[in-house]
Parts: C-alpha cells; sequence; structure tokens
C-alpha cells in the first residue's frame, strides 16, 4: 500500500553519519511514509551498515548501485518512489521529529503548493537558525517569494520543501546528470514553472551540516560544466519571470548572471583548468555586452570579489592576479 510521504536519502561515504539521519526519521511523529536510501556506489562501510539498518523497519527499502553521482542517485529514488509526496534528505544531515509533520500540516491549506521550511545550518562551533518569514504566496505574489528566496540564497537545495510526485512525473522533472554543482537549484526551477502557491514555514526541522559540504568555496567544479549552469539557471528563471513579471526579480536574475559568469571566467584561470584564451576572450565580451545591456545590482554581487568588475576585461591582469593569489595560498599554508 503506498504511503503518503517517499522520503529519499542518496548517500555516499557516510559511515559516520548514515545511522544517524535514518535514526531521526524513523521517530517521525508522521509515521505513514516509506524510506528510501540510494547508496551511490560507496567505497567505505556505508555498505555493510545499510545491510543492518533496512532490517530495523518495514518501511526502509536500500538501493546498492554504482556511483554516478548525487543527481542519478535521487533520480533513482524518484523512479522507485510510490508516496503522493517526496522528501530528500541528505545522509550526513538529519532533522526534527515533527520534521514531515511541519509539512502535512500546511498541506492542508493546499495539496499542490511547494512548502519550503526553514532549517539549521550545523556548523563546527554553533548552530545558525535560517529562518523564514511564515508566509503563503499566490498567483501573481509567487515572485515575490522568489525574490526573498533569492535573496537568502536558499531557492534551491534539494533538502528543505516537500514536492508533489504528481507534478514531478507528470512532467518528467528530474535531476540534471550533467551538474555536479546546482543540480537541485535546476531541479527545482523546472519545477517551480508548474506551481501556483509557494508557502514558507518559520519551523526549523531540518539540520544541515555544513562541517562536510563542498560549496564552491571549498571545491573548484569545471569552467565548463559552470558555463553550461548558469546558461541554464539563467533561460529558467527569465521563463519563470516571463510567467509571473516582477521587476526586482529580474533585477535580481540579471545580477545573479552578471556575478555567476564572472565567477565562471575566474574558474578558467585556474591553476588546474585548461580554457583555452579564445574561451576567455568569448565569456569576457559576453559578459561586458551583457553588463551594457542590464547594469549591475551591486547589492547582489555576491559570487566574486568586487574586484573582479574593474580588471575582468584584462586577460593579462586575470593572470597576474590568479597567479598572485595562487602564491599567497601556499604562502599561507606554509605558515598554518
Amino acid at each position: 500500500m503506498s504511503k503518503i510521504i517517499s522520503v529519499i536519502i542518496p548517500c555516499y561515504n557516510v559511515e559516520e553519519h548514515i545511522e544517524r539521519v535514518v535514526a531521526s526519521i524513523l521517530i517521525q511523529t508522521f509515521e505513514d511514509f516509506e524510506l528510501l536510501i540510494i547508496n551511490d556506489g560507496s567505497t567505505d562501510n556505508t555498505a555493510n551498515i545499510l545491510l543492518r539498518i533496512k532490517e530495523l523497519d518495514p518501511r526502509i527499502r536500500v538501493v546498492n548501485k554504482v556511483n554516478q553521482g548525487v543527481s542519478m542517485a535521487r533520480n533513482t529514488g524518484l523512479d522507485l518512489a510510490t508516496g503522493k509526496y517526496v522528501v530528500f534528505v541528505d545522509g550526513d544531515d538529519w532533522v526534527d521529529a515533527k520534521f514531515l509533520e511541519n509539512y502535512i500540516m500546511l498541506l492542508q491549506n493546499d495539496k499542490a503548493a511547494l512548502i519550503y521550511q526553514s532549517f539549521i545550518s550545523v556548523f563546527s562551533d554553533k548552530h545558525i537558525e535560517e529562518k523564514l518569514p511564515k508566509v503563503v504566496f499566490e498567483k501573481e505574489k509567487l515572485a515575490d517569494a522568489l525574490v526573498i528566496l533569492e535573496q537568502k540564497r536558499c531557492l534551491g537545495g534539494a533538502c528543505n520543501k516537500i514536492f508533489s510526485r504528481d507534478i514531478i512525473q507528470q512532467n518528467n522533472i528530474r535531476f540534471d546528470k550533467r551538474f555536479s554543482y546546482g543540480e537541485d537549484k535546476i531541479f527545482t526551477l523546472e519545477y517551480l514553472h508548474y506551481v501556483n502557491t509557494i508557502i514558507f514555514s518559520d519551523q526549523c526541522g531540518y539540520y544541515y551540516n555544513r562541517t562536510t559540504e563542498s560549496s564552491l568555496s571549498k571545491k573548484h567544479h569545471k569552467a565548463s560544466e559552470l558555463l553550461v549552469f548558469v546558461e541554464k539557471e539563467y533561460e529558467l528563471f527569465l521563463n519563470l519571470e516571463k510567467k509571473i513579471p516582477n521587476g526586482r526579480l529580474l533585477k535580481i536574475i540579471n545580477a545573479r548572471y552578471s556575478s555567476f559568469s564572472k565567477y565562471v571566467l575566474l574558474s578558467m584561470y585556474r591553476k588546474n583548468d585548461h580554457s583555452k584564451k579564445e574561451d576567455k576572450d568569448l565569456l569576457r565580451q559576453r559578459i561586458a555586452v551583457f553588463d551594457k545591456i542590464y547594469p549591475r545590482d551591486n547589492s547582489f554581487e555576491i559570487e566574486v570579489p568586487k574586484l573582479i568588475n574593474y580588471i575582468y576585461k584584462s586577460d593579462f591582469v586575470m593572470n597576474v592576479i590568479m597567479k598572485l593569489k595562487e602564491k599567497f595560498e601556499k604562502f599561507y599554508i606554509m605558515l598554518r
């Protein structure tokens, strides 16, 4: 018999965390769920731990597959899910006992709403509540929700929201395997095209483990991949803005495109990136033309240092700056 919620956990080498996250789900006050754990080819002891975990509760299903990345792991979960709704939880995070109940209570108001739940960022030395205001956005007000979410940098992220499986299946929405960064934001932007209500919950039921995250500042992604991502993100954003026109949202979308394009350009100058000079020049020209047509919104330039706005047009200066950065980073590491 189908459950109300399918909880999907993609996991890779999380032997230190997987028991904690599963335990936090098994004590949920809302019990009508199935738990799909997708082991994405872990090379540590995760698979052995899961052998024991799957015997704890008949609602648990474990799938072991070859390593293909988080997007394909989540897609496997979507293919197997039977619930009316889908919730994603990462293998190194955990949730509050009322995490699922928080969603179910709000779904009583609109069963097709996209609900964003607030969350807690867990650092090694502190916990920070990332609270959203308690608001319901409908029709033309949806753009206001997107403005808030993008300003708070939490529009994407698969794990702080609940999705309708009908919407996912009927519109063939899946995580894009081309991306190792931002795949959850692309998924969310595609899903948002079919949403008429967005609800913010001020309940913090999700614990986001930031001590193990791979952010842009900690992991350097290939410039070629990032370039495809930024173009796809911009395309989806513009399509949404056409559906729900909003001047402030459009400014943020354009500022995001300009800022992230400069980050991609910066990535092309990293030591281990082998982008050709003509590719750098082409992107440099594209950014310059874009900034001329759409004046920068300085309040939303968050991906790169402000200095890049003044030097990105010069290949020589960019090379010098990145070489200096590398040299001083090595010096800093030596001092440590």
